[in-house]
């Protein structure tokens, strides 16, 4: 099994004090990074920091891959959390450009509809299982919809004594 770490992004966010949910995102291009299902191999798809809340994570596949034969599955899930606890068992090879992999099943089981918050930072990594030996073209993409929630630090307004400074 092969850990490719070479189409690693890292999440970025919003800089404003008060916080947002943002989406980050990442394409893997099957053309460009070579893919051995048969061998079980991780793609790591993007690091999410410390203090960071994952309300959603998914797949959608933009071209349809070729060469996978017709056993090759993926699951999409933390390294060190749960390796398939967004996605589990998404059937790549059968897939279409416009597909995404379905999370009803996983949520529910995995974090039961709540978001996964991360204490120290871990990637969101594509796992591949089946028995064909590569696939020779295609692209998905990678999505993760996320919150900074680590403190915001002190929100209360500075006052300046006006007297002292004269």
């Amino acid at each position: 099994m092969a850990t490719i770490t070479s189409n690693l992004a890292s999440a970025r966010g919003n800089t404003q004090r008060g916080r947002n949910v943002y989406l980050v995102q990442n394409e893997l291009d099957f053309a460009v990074t070579t893919v051995d299902p048969s061998d079980a191999d991780v793609v790591q798809m993007m690091t999410i920091p410390a203090g960071t809340a994952v309300l959603a994570a998914g797949v959608e596949v933009m071209t349809a891959v070729a060469g996978a034969g017709s056993d090759c599955t993926i699951d999409l899930g933390f390294s060190s959390i749960d390796a398939d606890g967004w996605v589990d068992g998404f059937d790549l090879d059968a897939a279409s450009a416009g597909d995404y992999a379905s999370q009803a099943a996983s949520v529910a089981t995995e974090f039961k509809g709540l978001p996964a918050v991360l204490t120290a930072a871990d990637t969101l990594d594509l796992t591949f299982a089946g028995t064909d030996a590569g696939i020779a073209s295609g692209k998905v993409r990678v999505f993760a919809l996320c919150m900074d929630i680590s403190d915001t630090g002190d929100m209360s307004a500075d006052e300046v004594d006006r007297d002292t400074l004269a």
